[in-house]
């Protein structure tokens, strides 16, 4: 840098720079201007400074008014010199040897040189001698290639200034540019897809560095001998920051036409940011595909379809590119930047992807496109029935999950045009009337613009909202996979995790400098993270999107309520979690800040939380409360919405639940003409009504056939697949395993798992369903199974931190029973590490007495039983619970205190009894335990009685080849011979 340039702060050169661009910008949109007008109320130094800077550019206009793109040489002379050989060496004074020219740019030549000082072959960038040297620009160059140290970038060498003049050396890459290759080889798509991700990374890597390239190409790419990939040629970078893009921006036409995206040709300088990098990738990975351009002619008429047409398809050009490399190709060039794949980094992973055969995320258009291709591809019904109904689908989930965002924002934007309506209505009158009345107008009129920009604002925070949440959406289109099913790669449907995951990760980059959008997204993930039971996600986001309003100046009442439903959002998660108390605490303070707001987006957003208080208050019984808010919640409800309408039935719903405060008293006729309509949403709403009352009521048979009944509707309109679905089927498995309907309960538990494991892997539902699943695994002798189901509750138990008692015991005595002992005493240790209470002492200390036992190490056997026993002598009162008395048992009878142990198992079976039908195969694992007991103390009929009735069911209950049914009768069998023989 000069002395003048070194002689000026930070500070001082930006103010250069922002005149210079000021001046800049005016001369290509009016013409060339005097430079005078621009140095009003500047000081010194940087009055001298920028007057220098304007005149040069003054200078520079008069002589090069065309953009930057058309100077010096026309693209075959730049060739033609290129190309040209030196049929000796040159030199340029004592240091360098110039063999020849590599590339002739607008501004610069670039030679083929031996650097004497390195003792190397260097690429030797010198400016053109025959034009006004931009020694800025060139030294911006240098800097900025300095910064960046990266495999993929040509390194720069060094800088400096000779007799000649100033000069760049860079490493010299012994190979062709990609522009040469692609004319002498063939690539492979995956070879397109490989090269392309290793150019992404290097961009992502500058863009991190915050520098934009500007003119990527092939002829900047270059590829040495070994294939290495290098970048190089960064005239055109610039520096590239969030909070000061408007500040170091060029202004003005800059790059090459083909390459350039919109916002380049354009020349907004505040609007050149990483992804239009993004763009240009998406241009080379066009011409690798099809060997064309997206837009062929001259300068002009390429720049106009830039700005006014979309590019060709891909496959039109060429018939068998890839639908994933298009889609990506596509969505890299979208006129509006933020429609395009959010980074270079992401463009290179979704290539990765196709290159492992893995489906991509990025998705193609949106459904409706997707729909009418389809149809003209595939006319038959078939095809088009699939389509519709998956449309539907679709459509159903865009409705949910949009709506909670959505809504608001159109219903204030209308809200607030009709009162800047009225405001402008008042001016008016105001206007007409007498003098006195000015003020009161002018304040009107202020008034309707205030409440203009805001219905405004509100209009596009919807809209920029909505066109994210599509754009998510569009990974789960449903329609997708029906195309996809036209092609070799067909490719599984996503998880609705990582749906959320990706658009998580999107809006804490795409939405950071509008916070407001940001916030708002946030949460509506944070309620998809609820939905599918990833508790500690949704906390996580909310908090987010809570500091992220933190710093939003609260002026307005809309930002008010968004910060009243984002604590709303986290009690309802306290609500799911079994924090009752909590959520009861924040739903009360938001009802109070809601309280005195009227207009209808509070007041709906208040009959959201009194609704789901008053069944926060039904759970802990506080019937009478909970009616007061399910009555307040209708009250709002029937102001703004029709009496048929689902958000006024369910509170009716609630309303007939709070007043009934006996379970004998709940009328399930009433709940159902509550819900009663002929639209397909209240029947079925009438049928989970009958399915949950029925089974409140004890009455399991009628609950089972309600089950039955909406399952079958949920599978034909929405699919085994759909959330609503699995819930369904679990509560289902769930009242035939309390039935004891084993031989249908399995098979339901297993499906229901194995769709969740799709959906939802870490919702606590299916864990508990996992936990009940292993454990009649194991009863029934199907040990592989049951320690598989284990092992995935202790990976959910990683990744959660909630301890899982039940897997650590089974893996004890599965382990046992494979003699790997050493694993069985980790899990015991476990157990004891998690022992709060002396009758789980208790059981930790008996099963370190099994595992010495088994070992062979008695002393430790004996002290290890002891501390068991002494744990029970003293202890806790065990909780009313058939496994604890059960558990006790077993240690006392391993003591051989048969009398004690029975004592403890008649009390298990009696608390099964109460919860379980008297036919229940728990009820029969009781007796089975209760005749050996009998057995050991010679009471032999007794154990035969119970032996007899605990067959009874298991014959009944279980599948014939369940382990249980055959051991009860080999005992039973035995048993009855032993005692006949002593009879005789």
């Amino acid at each position: 840098m000069s002395d003048e340039a070194s002689s000026l702060s930070i500070e001082q050169l930006l103010e250069v720079e922002r005149i210079c661009d000021r001046y800049e910008a005016d001369c290509r949109r009016l013409g060339q201007q005097p430079t005078e007008g621009y140095l009003d109320a500047v000081e010194e130094p940087v009055r001298t400074r920028a007057r220098a800077e304007l005149s040069r550019l003054a200078r520079e206009f008069s002589t090069y008014a065309a953009p930057r793109h058309e100077r010096t040489f026309h693209q075959p002379d730049r060739k033609l010199l290129g190309e040209t050989p030196l049929s000796t060496p040159l030199l340029r004074g004592d240091r360098f040897e110039i063999h020849g020219r590599l590339g002739v740019g607008g501004s610069a030549t670039v030679w083929r040189a031996f650097d004497r000082q390195l003792n190397r072959w260097v690429a030797l960038k010198a400016p053109h001698a025959d034009e006004e040297f931009d020694k800025e620009r060139f030294q911006r160059e240098s800097q900025v290639v300095a910064r960046l140290q990266h495999p993929r970038i040509v390194r720069l060498l060094d800088t400096g200034q000779d007799e000649y003049g100033w000069f760049m050396i860079s490493e010299l890459i012994d190979g062709d540019s990609l522009a040469d290759r692609i004319k002498q080889t063939a690539l492979t798509d995956a070879e397109i897809a490989t090269l392309v991700a290793e150019v992404a990374d290097a961009v992502h890597y500058a863009h991190g560095m915050g520098v934009v390239h500007r003119d990527l190409k092939p002829q900047n790419i270059l590829l040495d001998k070994q294939g290495g990939i290098y970048i190089t040629d960064f005239g055109l970078a610039r520096p590239w920051k969030q909070t000061s893009a408007l500040e170091n921006a060029d202004t003005g036409v800059f790059g090459t036409p083909a390459y350039m995206a919109p916002e380049q040709v354009e020349g907004e300088a505040d609007r050149v940011e990483p992804r239009t990098d993004v763009y240009a990738l998406g241009v080379i990975l066009f011409q690798l595909l099809t060997g064309e351009l997206p837009f062929r002619g001259g300068v002009e008429g390429v720049l106009q379809q830039i700005l006014q047409h979309d590019p060709t398809a891909p496959r039109l050009l060429r018939r068998d590119v890839p639908v994933d490399l298009e889609t990506l190709c596509l969505k890299c060039l979208e006129k509006v930047p933020h429609k395009r794949i959010a980074s270079a980094e992401l463009l290179a992973i979704e290539l990765r992807r196709f290159v492992r055969h893995e489906p991509i995320q990025s998705r193609p258009l949106g459904m409706l496109g997707r729909v009418t291709k389809l149809a003209r591809r595939n006319p038959g019904p078939a095809k088009l029935v699939a389509t519709i109904l998956a449309l539907v689908l679709l459509v159903a989930a865009v409705s949910v999950v949009a709506s909670l965002l959505v809504t608001g924002g159109w219903n204030r934007e209308v809200r607030l045009r009709h009162v800047a309506e009225q405001a402008r209505t008042e001016a008016e009158s105001a206007a007409r009337s007498e003098t006195q009345a000015r003020k009161a107008a002018i304040e009107a009129l202020a008034q309707t613009r205030r409440h203009a920009r805001r219905a405004e604002e509100e209009a596009e925070l919807s809209r920029q909202s909505l066109e994210f949440l599509e754009s998510v959406l569009q990974a789960a289109d449903p329609v997708s996979w029906v195309l996809d099913s036209q092609f070799p790669s067909v490719r599984e449907p996503p998880e609705i995790a990582d749906m959320l995951d990706t658009a998580a990760a999107r809006v804490s980059t795409e939405f950071a400098q509008q916070p407001r959008i940001q916030s708002r997204l946030m949460d509506t993930i944070a309620m998809g993270y609820r939905g599918v039971g990833r508790y500690a996600d949704a906390i996580h986001l909310l908090e987010a999107s809570r500091l992220v309003r933190a710093e939003i100046p609260n002026d307005d009442a809309a930002l008010s309520l968004e910060i009243n439903r984002n604590r709303f959002y986290r009690a309802m998660i306290h609500q799911d979690l079994g924090e009752r108390t909590i959520a009861i605490e924040i739903y009360r303070e938001v009802l109070e800040s809601l309280a005195s707001d009227v207009d209808k987006d509070h007041q709906l957003t208040l009959a959201d939380v009194e609704f789901q208080l008053g069944w926060a208050l039904v759970a802990g019984n506080e019937h009478e409360e909970s009616k007061l808010h399910f009555s307040r919640a209708l009250a709002i409800r029937e102001r703004f919405f029709p009496p048929n309408s689902s958000a006024v039935k369910a509170a009716r719903v609630g309303l007939e639940m709070a007043g009934t405060s006996n379970l004998e008293d709940l009328s399930l006729e009433r709940l159902t003409q509550v819900v009663e309509g002929d639209d397909r949403i209240s029947q079925m709403a009438g049928d989970y009504i009958a399915m949950l009352g029925f089974r409140r009521l004890g009455q399991y048979e009628q609950a089972a056939e309600a089950y039955r009944r909406v399952l079958e509707k949920l599978e034909r309109l929405m699919s085994d697949q759909h959330p609503l679905f699995v819930l369904a089927l679990g509560d289902y498995a769930d009242l035939l395993w309390r039935q004891g309907d084993f031989q249908q309960a399995l098979p339901a538990i297993q499906r229901a798992i194995a769709i969740a494991e799709q959906l939802a892997p870490a919702h606590p539902k299916l864990q508990h369903a996992r936990e009940k699943l292993a454990l009649e695994l194991m009863r029934a002798g199907r040990f592989d199974e049951a320690e598989a189901q284990f092992r995935k509750m202790l990976e959910r138990e990683e990744a959660d931190g909630q301890f899982s008692w039940n897997a650590h015991e089974g893996l004890i005595w599965l382990c046992q029973l494979q003699g790997n002992r050493t694993e069985a005493l980790r899990h015991v240790r476990q157990l004891a590490e998690h022992s709060d209470r002396s009758f789980k002492r208790a059981w930790a200390y008996f099963a370190l007495a099994l595992v010495h036992e088994g070992r062979g190490e008695q002393e430790a056997f004996a002290e290890a039983l002891q501390a068991s026993l002494k744990e029970i002598e003293g202890g806790d009162p065990l909780p009313d619970r058939a496994i604890w008395h059960e558990r006790i048992a077993g240690i006392l009878q391993h003591q051989r205190e048969y009398e004690a142990a029975l004592a403890f198992q008649r009390d298990a079976l009696r608390f099964d009894q109460a919860e379980f039908p008297a036919d229940h195969p728990h009820i029969a694992d009781r007796r089975l335990v209760l005749a050996g007991t009998l057995r050991n103390l010679g009471r032999t009929e007794e154990s035969i009685v119970e032996l007899r009735a605990a067959l009874a069911i298991l014959e009944a209950k279980l599948p014939p080849d369940d382990a249980r049914t055959a051991r009860a009768r080999d005992s039973l069998a035995q048993l009855q011979e032993t005692h006949d023989a002593s009879v005789q």
